[in-house]
């Protein structure tokens, strides 16, 4: 099973949506 791409993935969303909180960072899209 790819449990470990789908928390990679999880977590990369989660960053991308602190970047846009925080708004010093552009998010990667």
């Amino acid at each position: 099973m790819d449990s470990e791409v789908g928390l990679l993935s999880h977590l990369e969303v989660l960053h991308i949506q602190l970047n846009r909180l925080d708004g010093s960072i552009p998010p990667e899209v």
